[in-house]
């Protein structure tokens, strides 16, 4: 099974590595040149780190009788997994608010592409994040010990809104002004 893993995953290596080298040296160039461009490479940075993050430790299942075990384990449910709801609701909550929180970058990338497109943010938002959702969930639910559920479809179609939301409103809230509590 590691040998399986190792070689698939350098494969994976070797097809990222061709196809997006250029977007490497953009970002070296952007980080040692443009400083208005580090923002935009520092987004797409993360975008990449979140989805690869999502999807470690990239033990996928490689056959039937894994495949069998995971489909038996209570790390995937339709709504929310047996392993999520084993752990009190507090802890639930804070796992589904840090998803939304997670996405909330990926969101401000959404809504700065949008603005220079002209596009409206919000729709594109919300269904670009159910999406990212589902092709997360998707892959998780491949992955022996990713733990899948429907619930995280919202949370991260919430954290891109919310993400490309706070882009789009950028001026208006830099404009608030903040008061101390006490005038002492």
């Amino acid at each position: 099974n590691d040998v399986i893993a190792e070689l698939i995953g350098s494969v994976v290596g070797m097809i990222c590595a061709l196809h997006w080298s250029e977007w490497f040296r953009r970002v070296l160039a952007a980080l040692t040149g443009k400083m208005g461009r580090v923002s935009g490479r520092v987004l797409q940075a993360y975008a990449i780190g979140y989805l690869a993050f999502s999807l470690f430790p990239f033990d996928f299942v490689v056959s039937l009788a894994e495949l069998t075990a995971k489909v038996d384990s209570d790390n995937w449910g339709w709504f929310l997994s047996g392993q999520n709801t084993n752990r009190g609701p507090v802890i639930m909550l804070a796992k589904l608010m840090a998803e939304v929180l997670a996405v909330l970058p990926i969101g401000f990338l959404l809504g700065s592409r949008n603005e220079q497109r002209g596009q409206a943010c919000t729709r594109h938002s919300v269904s670009c994040g159910f999406l990212l959702g589902l092709a997360i969930e998707g892959a998780q639910f491949f992955i022996f010990s990713g733990v899948t559920q429907g619930i995280s479809l919202l949370t991260r179609t919430l954290g891109m809104y919310l993400g490309a939301r706070l882009w789009r409103e950028r001026e208006s809230l830099s404009s608030l002004q903040l008061h101390p509590l006490n005038k002492a």
